[in-house]
């Protein structure tokens, strides 16, 4: 099973980033964790904009959410 973790937060020693690592020790076997690190690249989300083509990050995240079984996150910390 290939499991996507996002993290809310962009700080290294984040909370629930470091919960998110924790789970990658504590997976069973069988079951890969992938992070996705790249939170910072996505452009802000309004409605109004076209985002045709996508930017990068975008094509990127949707590729690799379309490419998991399942997906994790945490939320971010103030």
């Amino acid at each position: 099973m290939r499991v996507l973790a996002l993290s809310g937060s962009l700080r290294p020693q984040s909370l629930n980033t470091l919960l998110l690592r924790e789970a990658d020790l504590l997976a069973p076997p069988g079951m890969e964790i992938e992070f996705w690190e790249c939170l910072d690249d996505l452009p802000h989300y309004s409605p109004e904009r076209d985002l045709e083509p996508l930017p990068p990050p975008v094509a990127d995240l949707r590729n690799r959410i379309g490419g998991t079984d399942a997906l994790s996150g945490a939320g971010g910390t103030p």
